[in-house]
């Protein structure tokens, strides 16, 4: 999946390109790796743990003057949260939420959110130099959902192990609003050809569900390639 979203961001970002060579336009693909998280309003039996998420964003850079940019783009992100049900057994029965799994050891259930999202970001160049840079970049995103998946690790007191996944259904809202902040390093490749890598953070400020508080956020490394 991810492959044909970075074949098709490559696609995408070609007609820029030589537009970005006369303007002040540069034009990345990034690839971001992180830790996401939830926050809910909703008492839980035991707290959600993070989830390794991944994300493929296109990004445009118009510069205003030498320092002070616009960002925006299109990028195809996950986040998502764990449940791990070890030591909340009583007697056959493991958190009502699951329902009763007998002779479990342990059970973990990932949720994964998938978003198609559009930010609006501030860029500040806080350093620049011939060959390298910093940016700043301050703002927020609109992430629409296009899909949430569960996944479920059984381990069975006899040592076996199952593993089940599939549509996870749920009383989603699917238009969002996430703010996001980002810091990028950049190294100079060629003429005009860049890498950049940099932490991430980005909350959402609206639930993500009609019913109750589902506050995704996640924390991340982004690399990539620029022109």
């Amino acid at each position: 999946m991810y492959l044909k979203v970075f074949v098709i961001s490559l696609l995408v970002i070609q007609p820029f390109i030589g537009f970005g060579q006369e303007r002040k336009l540069e034009v990345s693909i990034d690839y971001s790796i992180g830790h996401s998280f939830r926050k809910s309003d909703k008492p839980s039996l035991s707290d959600p743990g993070p989830i390794i998420a991944h994300g493929i964003n296109v990004r445009l850079k118009y510069m205003l003057n030498e320092q002070f940019g616009i960002v925006s783009g299109l990028g195809y992100n996950q986040f998502g949260e764990s449940i791990n049900t070890s030591g909340l057994t009583f007697g056959p029965m493991i958190d009502p939420r699951i329902g009763f799994v007998n002779n479990t050891a342990s059970s973990e259930i990932k949720h994964v959110y998938t978003f198609l999202s559009i930010p609006l970001l501030l860029n500040y160049s806080i350093i620049i130099a011939e060959k390298s840079g910093l940016d700043f970049q301050l703002g927020g995103a609109v992430n629409y959902l296009v899909g949430s998946r569960s996944i479920e690790k059984i381990t069975y007191r006899n040592g076996t192990k199952e593993r089940n996944a599939g549509n996870y259904e749920f009383d989603s809202k699917d238009l969002n609003f996430a703010g996001l902040f980002g810091v990028y390093y950049k190294g100079k490749l060629g003429a005009r050809s860049f890498f950049k890598a940099g932490p991430q953070a980005e909350y959402f400020f609206t639930s993500i569900s009609n019913t109750d508080g589902h506050y995704p956020y996640k924390i991340s490394i982004n690399l990539g390639i620029g022109f």
